[in-house]
C-alpha cells in the first residue's frame, strides 16, 4: 500500500496538472515553511532571554528602584539579551568555551552587573539625601 501511494505521487508530480500545481504552490509553501522555522527560532531566543533575565526585576526592586524603573531595566536587559543571541554576538565570546566555563563567565558577568547596580543606586540615593536637593 505504501509503495503504491509513492508510485501514485510520483506519477501525479510528472503529470501536467501536477507540474502546474507544484509550480504555482510549492514556492509559496517553501517560503511559508522557512518563515515558520525562523519564527520558531526567534521565539526560542525570546523565551531564553526572558528566562535568563527573570531575576532582574526583583533585584531592581530589592535595590530601591520603583516598579517603573525596574520594569524598564528588565525590559532593556531582556531586549539586549535577545539581540545578542539573535545576532550571534555571544558566539564571539563563548565559541570554544566548555559548558563549565560558560557558566563561570555568565556568573562573573551577573556579579559585575549586580555590583554596578548597587553602585548606581548608592549614587542615586546620595543625590536624594543631599541638602541641596532637600527643598526641591
Amino acid at each position: 500500500m505504501g509503495a503504491q501511494a509513492a508510485t501514485d505521487d510520483a506519477l501525479w508530480m510528472q503529470s501536467n496538472l501536477g507540474k502546474a500545481a507544484l509550480k504555482k504552490y510549492l514556492p509559496e509553501a517553501e517560503k511559508a515553511t522557512k518563515e515558520a522555522g525562523q519564527l520558531g527560532r526567534d521565539m526560542s531566543l525570546a523565551y531564553m532571554a526572558i528566562v535568563s533575565n527573570s531575576d532582574v526585576y526583583s533585584d531592581m526592586l530589592e535595590n530601591g528602584a520603583t516598579k517603573g524603573e525596574a520594569a524598564a531595566v528588565a525590559l532593556g536587559s531582556t531586549l539586549g539579551m535577545f539581540a545578542v543571541d539573535k545576532t550571534g554576538l555571544g558566539e564571539l565570546f563563548f565559541d570554544d568555551a566548555t559548558e563549565e566555563s560558560i557558566k563561570q563567565a555568565r556568573q562573573a558577568l551577573k556579579n559585575e552587573f549586580r555590583e554596578a547596580r548597587r553602585t548606581a543606586f548608592k549614587a542615586i540615593d546620595a543625590t536624594k539625601n543631599s541638602t541641596a536637593n532637600k527643598y526641591m
